[in-house]
């Protein structure tokens, strides 16, 4: 029924939303790989000693051409609800997210509990 739904429903008017948490450690990595044609290794970069820190991720995108394909912000202490209502407030004001428009997510948390709990009433 779902997919029935969807294919019905004309495709710049599906918008997507996701979020990632992503830990320090899958962002830096202490090791060097040498250049497999030359052998040398390049000068290694310098990172955070604290692979404790996390950041999330959280993303919008569509296929209308009449706007951008993407609204994401990356920070850290960003993966609540109220980050997420920024977000989908900052959609709506810069235009991105338009009346008429199907906001599609998964069920996590952060899209239903919180103050996202008015994000049904705030979309209709």
């Amino acid at each position: 029924d779902y997919l029935n739904y969807v294919s019905e429903i004309p495709i710049h008017k599906l918008k997507f939303g996701d979020e990632k948490i992503i830990k320090g450690q899958e962002l830096w990595s202490r090791k060097v790989w040498p250049d497999p044609f030359t052998g040398l290794s390049p000068p290694g970069i310098v990172v955070p000693s604290d692979f404790r820190n996390t950041y999330c991720v959280m993303g919008l995108c569509s296929v209308d051409r009449r706007s951008q394909p993407f609204i994401f912000s990356i920070g850290q202490n960003n993966s609540d609800s109220a980050a997420f209502m920024a977000m989908i407030r900052r959609a709506i004001v810069c235009g991105w997210l338009k009346c008429g428009d199907f906001l599609i997510l998964d069920n996590a948390r952060v899209h239903s509990g919180g103050e996202a709990d008015i994000l049904q009433d705030l979309l209709w």
